[in-house]
């Protein structure tokens, strides 16, 4: 028996080749039909491990060798020496070089074409001219066999399946050219180049996924479950009734103020635009306090429902509006089973582009216990978003096909860091038209990703049955949201406050008021403001930043919600005023209600959402919002903050706001702020890397192409997929996870538990219950960002791939109590 895997190295259980490729290919074709590519799908599957078949192979999966074995590079021999020989057509071309590098980079990204020159896609066509591989002598008579098997099992020869996958690329080819409407004939060129990168993605997800859900589940007695396509229709009808009797009960209460009268009305809007839309991107602007999250909850169920939609994606910029939204969704929804929420891979991830190392066991059993977000409702951060859409890591390809077919609420949409605002608008593009993906940007400052000065815009969804804007309000509306009076204390001179005069202000404004909230721009600054209150104030004081654990986190803004709560429905008598020092994780999406907030200096969208916090629920006739800057913080590495201060100081410049006791409207600042910061920057929203930027790596290519003498210019895929993949991050620094020991609460107590029920399973080998104990684990994390300076205060599991902190090193007040380290997280 020709074999694809082995259970070990002696007398294991063994999978034959066979029932391996069609195990993955029937994965592929299931999933490829919800975008019209089920053939080609289903031809990527039965190909990509046809190498297997040959001798040298068979003989390290079943003697256990060390010896390096490729592969991978017989199947894309096999498409383009015998499937697709000889091409006419230009589409015929194109499907062969995305089919073909998909096989090839199954287990892992390469450059196909790189600045050092190395074509290295011929050396893979080419792969049994250099070493002794049995292309002729083993391939192709196990292919032979497997077509007969083929016929047998789908009643359509492969050479049916090639003519059948031709016919949808070409449709989904003539969509891409139709997307391509850039100004120039360079750009139009780079924009298709990159829309097949895209497809490349797609298709390599969706192999990934299936490959190693067959290999890792293969040996197991109780192959993991899948959720079915009943089971989640049932949970989304559940839902449906959920939040639809909450809008109901909110709508029918006794005296809504105009306030809950207007969020009525635009959670209603988003309930009828979730019936009416399919896919397509849309925009969602609702000013703080308005509702939104709710809402856009509504919209996601409501159309998940009427189009028969996958799964619904919620994704933020910041943990705090995760970790609270993520609670809202899950009270709302109720059935957590069918909720995950993923702020990081708990595994820590090393990839491999090595064919034997990627068929072990061990290999397989890692790539399996990080989430595939296979469930229905994922809620996850902007940085594993983009990961998902960019980075070279295996999890991460595997994930991006989960979008297919499905709702992706994007809370927070102007926290886009400029550099990377191309590759979001031309992803978005792909994914709402190739995809069906229904996209919706929310946020109470909407960018101009569609400017028209823009190299690569969005392209919103227009047509004469509904506007890309999902909720409209009136002026009379807008100013029912409006409740705060904005004052600038930086004044004409560019003042900076140190500890002293800060603390001074806010104790002068806590003899008028109950409760003030500072959101700083670093966490130095965030302890060094919070440690000189805590000498000086009688207040009830608190503090918020990543050194805390999600679970943390939550629980003191909980904490605090329920306190400033009571202060405003005076059920304390003669109460303590509060202070809360934050960085800007909770000035988006946290519901706060502070009298008076204080925002150190950052772009408006930020001072926006900052002042989303003020008087949030209108318990005021006006709520007070300062804008100041702080002497000790040092923004040198902090470029995107020094560059949104400054285009803030701009539009507040042309404006004439610069008395500090000028009260003037936030909105005011926002169209003349995105002009600034947008205009000097275009240069930089390709991604710009080592001389070039990932627009043109993953485009064209033009640089790389033009180096290398050998490269064959007709080509369609040229990419440098793996430098692209390697060099894109969100934030500057990849970080890795550690699980933290908070048990200060009798409410997270059980974490301990879960931590030796994580040891237990491991020592048992039971990686079905490792996987649960993991997602349990999640809001018990924080990031670090060298794992190496922690050796001595981790314990580590599977070789470091799992750590968790000692016990001493955290703390009840402020998280991770090691200054020395606290640099290491984001």
């Amino acid at each position: 028996m020709i074999i694809a895997h082995r259970e070990s190295n002696t007398d294991g259980k063994k999978q034959s080749l066979s029932e391996h490729l069609f195990s993955v290919a029937e994965y592929c074709e299931e999933t490829g039909a919800h975008i019209e590519l089920s053939n080609f799908m289903y031809l990527v599957g039965i190909l990509h491990d046809l190498g297997k078949a040959d001798r040298r192979f068979q003989h390290y999966i079943n003697n256990g060798t060390k010896d390096r074995v490729n592969h991978s590079s017989a199947g894309g021999k096999y498409l383009v020496n015998v499937l697709g020989k000889s091409p006419i057509k230009r589409s015929q071309k194109v499907m062969n070089e995305i089919i073909q590098y998909i096989v090839f980079s199954h287990h892992g990204l390469f450059d196909v074409v790189n600045f050092e020159c190395d074509y290295i896609m011929k050396r893979r066509i080419t792969y049994d001219k250099t070493e002794e591989y049995h292309f002729e002598e083993d391939v192709i008579p196990f292919v032979n066999q497997l077509k007969e098997d083929i016929f047998k099992q789908k009643g359509k020869t492969l050479e049916d399946f090639y003519s059948d996958a031709l016919m949808e690329f070409e449709a989904i080819d003539s969509k891409i050219l139709k997307l391509c409407n850039q100004k120039n004939k360079k750009l139009l060129k780079n924009a298709y180049a990159y829309y097949l990168h895209c497809i490349v993605r797609l298709g390599l997800s969706i192999l990934k996924e299936g490959d190693i859900y067959d290999s890792a589940n293969v040996f197991e007695d109780d192959r993991t479950k899948k959720i079915d396509e009943t089971e989640k229709e049932d949970f989304f009808k559940r839902s449906l009734q959920e939040v639809e009797n909450i809008a109901r009960q909110f709508s029918e209460s006794e005296n809504p103020s105009e306030l809950n009268k207007n969020r009525v009305f635009l959670s209603e809007q988003l309930r009828v635009a979730g019936i009416q839309n399919n896919y397509g991107i849309y925009k969602l602007e609702m000013p703080t306090g308005s509702g939104k999250t709710h809402a856009s909850l509504r919209y996601a169920i409501n159309n998940a429902c009427s189009h028969n939609k996958k799964r619904i994606f919620y994704i933020t910029a910041f943990l705090s509006v995760l970790e609270q939204n993520a609670a809202v969704i899950k009270k709302t929804l109720s059935d957590s089973d069918y909720i995950l929420e993923h702020h990081s891979n708990i595994i820590s991830e090393r990839d491999t582009n090595s064919d034997e190392e990627s068929s072990t066991l061990d290999y397989r059993q890692k790539q399996y216990l990080i989430d595939s977000w296979n469930s229905p409702v994922v809620l996850t951060t902007m940085v594993q978003f983009f990961q998902t859409m960019f980075k070279d890591k295996s999890s991460n390809i595997r994930r991006f096909h989960q979008f297919i077919d499905g709702i992706i609420i994007i809370d927070e949409v102007q926290s886009l860091p400029v550099n990377v605002l191309y590759h979001f608008n031309l992803m978005m593009n792909f994914m709402s038209t190739i995809m069906k993906t229904n996209i919706v940007l929310c946020t109470a400052t909407q960018p101009t990703l569609d400017y028209s000065e823009l190299d690569y815009p969005i392209e919103y969804t227009q047509n004469s049955n509904f506007n890309a804007d999902l909720a409209i309000l009136d002026e009379t509306m807008k100013k029912s949201f409006a409740r705060v009076d904005a004052y600038n204390l930086i004044g004409k001179n560019q003042q900076t406050l140190n500890t002293s005069e800060l603390i001074y202000k806010i104790n002068y404004d806590l003899s008028n008021y109950k409760s003030v909230l500072i959101i700083l721009n670093t966490k130095k600054a965030v302890l060094t403001l919070y440690e000189e209150l805590k000498k000086v104030s009688k207040s009830k004081i608190f503090y918020l930043t990543t050194n805390l654990c999600a679970a943390h986190r939550i629980k003191i803004i909980n904490e605090i919600k329920d306190y400033t709560e009571k202060i405003t429905l005076k059920e304390v008598t003669d109460p303590e005023k509060i202070i809360v020092v934050s960085t800007q994780l909770v000035e988006s999406g946290v519901d706060f209600d502070f009298n008076v907030v204080y925002r150190s200096l950052s772009g408006v969208d930020s001072l926006i959402q900052a002042a989303g916090r003020c008087n949030r629920n209108g318990k005021l006739s006006r709520g007070l919002f300062k804008i100041f800057k702080y002497e000790e913080e040092n923004l040198k590495s902090l470029k995107e903050i020094e560059e949104a201060r400054n285009a803030s100081l701009y539009a507040m410049n042309q404006l004439n706001i610069t008395d500090n006791d000028q009260i003037f409207h936030l909105e005011e600042l926002q169209e003349l702020y995105y002009e600034k910061h947008y205009a000097n920057q275009t240069s930089l929203m390709g991604y710009n890397t080592n001389g070039t930027n990932l627009i043109e790596l993953l485009g064209y290519n033009k640089e790389a192409r033009d180096s290398c003498n050998e490269l064959n210019n007709s080509l369609f895929i040229a990419q440098s997929f793996l430098t692209a993949g390697k060099s894109f991050d969100l934030i500057k620094q990849e970080t890795v996870t550690v699980i933290v020991p908070y048990f200060f609460s009798d409410t997270h107590s059980d974490v301990l538990d879960y931590i030796e029920e994580l040891h237990e399973s491991m020592q048992k080998y039971e990686f079905n219950n490792v996987k649960k104990v993991l997602k349990k684990l999640q809001p018990y994390t924080i990031q670090v960002y060298d794992i190496g300076k922690m050796k001595d205060y981790v314990e580590e599991l599977m070789d470091g791939s799992i750590n968790i902190l000692l016990k001493e090193y955290y703390d009840e007040k402020i998280g991770l109590n090691i200054s020395a380290l606290q640099l290491l997280l984001p």
